[in-house]
């Protein structure tokens, strides 16, 4: 299989054509593929930031944690308050911290879209690169339903005419 992937690459450099190969996922990946497409830098970028504002929630949790149990403890105080809860504060811990989870059908794209049996979906994309693009279905309504593969190939605008006209 190897093999057939190195003769694949050295015969698109042969044919100057650039396909790319790089958008499965690999074994022990942690996080993104490559962006293909401009919503997927932009998953990416959101991702990023995200992260950054919930690492920086989990240290000051973790302070105020650390600083109940130094504070609050038998022996540095040994008469408790009779102070319980604090409506305002709970407000703001349960707004602040939210998360948003993103579900992407083909990792690459960004790009998620259901299907409906007897209805046509469709999406205009803006590739940045030519290649093969692999995903699976990401619903779970059905057995197997999971491991569905989805493979998207993208091509320059002239093959893909070549192709319409040549089906009609």
């Amino acid at each position: 299989m190897k093999l057939l992937f190195q003769f694949l690459i050295i015969i698109s450099f042969l044919l100057n054509t650039s396909i790319s190969y790089l958008d499965g996922p690999r074994n022990l990946q942690i996080g993104f593929q490559d962006p293909a497409t401009p919503y997927m830098e932009g998953i990416i970028n959101f991702h990023n930031t995200i992260m950054f504002l919930i690492i920086v929630i989990i240290f000051f949790v973790s302070w105020l944690l650390f600083q109940c149990l130094i504070s609050f403890n038998s022996f540095s105080n040994s008469k408790p308050e009779q102070f319980t809860h604090s409506t305002s504060l709970e407000i703001i811990w349960t707004i602040i911290p939210a998360c948003i989870l993103i579900i992407l059908a083909i990792p690459s794209l960004g790009v998620k879209i259901d299907a409906c049996p007897g209805r046509l979906n469709q999406i205009f994309l803006f590739l940045k690169r030519i290649g093969v693009f692999y995903g699976q279905c990401s619903e779970i309504c059905g057995i197997n339903h999971g491991f569905m593969p989805i493979v998207v190939q993208s091509v320059f605008d002239n093959k893909y005419h070549q192709w319409y006209l040549s089906s009609i």
